[in-house]
């Protein structure tokens, strides 16, 4: 089963200023132009009498739930409350209240072949994904989508046939029941044959799957040309691990008792090499030298301000003083242009442009966002504006004229 419901309280506060016509919201969330633009789009019907015009999005800090918040049902809630009363409206749920309300998913079924050779290499996988997209499609092509794109795992198969579908009305079928979105359905499938593969020829599980993880040099299923390096390292480590080391010991002391006792491995993959959204970042510096990145990022409790506010100091030598999180409005001037068609000749062009925060990809693209910003800000910035600027351009000048390792440090 795919429940996206994160098991914590949540809340929001909501109001409504009807002479301006401004929708306010204070939430906790993960992907802030969703919640802002369908807030809105609940009033955009032209029989709507109750004057919303705009909604101005507060992200509260941090905004928590590692996926839960995703399209969260709670911004729309507190939009219809407020925009029928004349006072501020809070929303609090407790743990079992935020259960009843959010968005749950229905059973999937994947079904897996896996070919190996003598040399305990694998040779083909074939991965068929049924996802009960349950009566409304809410993000369920989304979720078929993600399972396709990781169908493999963190394997490298010469040959490979992957095929993913979520429909309103599945296979009857007894289903595979795991949450996550889309890679941990059909890898939950892929690791359980693959310990099932290790038992029938006598590998040892781990050292199963270090002969068949990605490694440098590798292309993904999805045909990204470049592996996740430190797989096999990850599971060397693991197989050295005391917990490892010890389970058919302690498995055999504890048969005697009423527990029992096992320890299990599994290597997974989410996403690597498909992220289609931009990432937004602004750097400024203001006559002070105070640094400032503003993002459309949110922090989810994952470290996100804080990885951002010390990736400045790369290029600018110093942390940022202050980081604002879940903006959207300054990135409008940037003029993007969205969607999946490719446009090679127009410098504005990306997938996406606003896409909800991913746990995991502070630490790559919008890092790789800041540092950006800040070599822009170095070759364009005006010693006018900022007195510190001059000098931050002539040690940038510096830096490019020496090149190399001790330019950078």
């Amino acid at each position: 089963m795919v429940d996206p419901m994160f098991m914590e309280p949540e809340s929001g506060l909501a109001w409504f200023d009807r002479a301006e016509g401004t929708l306010h919201l204070l939430i906790g969330t993960q992907s802030p132009s969703y919640d802002a633009t369908a807030a809105l789009q609940i009033f955009s019907e032209p029989m709507s009498a109750l004057g919303v015009k705009r909604v101005n999005l507060i992200a509260a800090y941090p905004g928590g739930g590692f996926g839960g918040r995703d399209t969260s049902i709670l911004c729309l809630h507190l939009a219809i409350a407020a925009a029928y009363s004349d006072k501020p409206v809070r929303i609090v749920n407790d743990r079992f209240e935020q259960f009843q309300a959010g968005v749950k998913r229905h059973a999937s079924r994947c079904e897996v072949k896996l070919a190996v050779g003598p040399d305990r290499k694998f040779t083909a996988l074939s991965n068929y994904i049924y996802l009960n997209g349950g009566g409304r499609r809410n993000v369920s092509g989304y979720v078929a989508q993600v399972a396709g794109i990781n169908g493999t795992g963190p394997y490298s198969v010469p040959l490979a046939d992957i095929w993913s579908r979520a429909s309103e009305k599945p296979r009857r079928s007894r289903p595979v029941r795991m949450r996550g979105f889309g890679a941990v359905q059909s890898q939950f499938a892929i690791e359980t044959i693959v310990d099932e593969l290790a038992v029938e020829i006598g590998a040892d599980p781990i050292e199963f799957r270090r002969l068949n993880v990605l490694s440098e040099g590798d292309v993904l299923g999805t045909g990204a040309p470049v592996a996740p390096p430190g797989l096999a390292e990850m599971c060397e480590q693991a197989a050295a691990h005391r917990l490892w080391q010890d389970r058919n010991s302690r498995q055999k002391e504890a048969a005697g008792s009423d527990e029992a006792y096992g320890v299990g491995f599994a290597a997974a993959i989410k996403n690597y090499g498909t992220g289609a959204d931009a990432a937004l970042d602004e750097v400024a510096i203001d006559a002070q030298g105070n640094i400032t990145v503003t993002t459309n990022v949110i922090d989810m409790g994952s470290g996100t301000a804080t990885t951002l506010a010390i990736a400045t100091a790369k290029h600018l030598g110093a942390n940022a003083a202050k980081i604002n999180t879940g903006f959207l409005a300054p990135f409008a001037d940037l003029q993007l242009e969205e969607g999946f068609k490719m446009q090679p000749d127009n410098p504005r062009w990306t997938p996406l442009i606003f896409e909800s925060t991913k746990a995991s990809s502070t630490s790559s693209k919008w890092v790789h966002g800041v540092e950006q910003a800040c070599l822009v800000l170095l070759a364009t910035g005006s010693s006018a504006r900022c007195p510190r600027a001059l000098g931050l351009r002539r040690t940038f000048s510096r830096c490019r004229a020496m090149g190399g390792r001790q330019a950078r440090q």
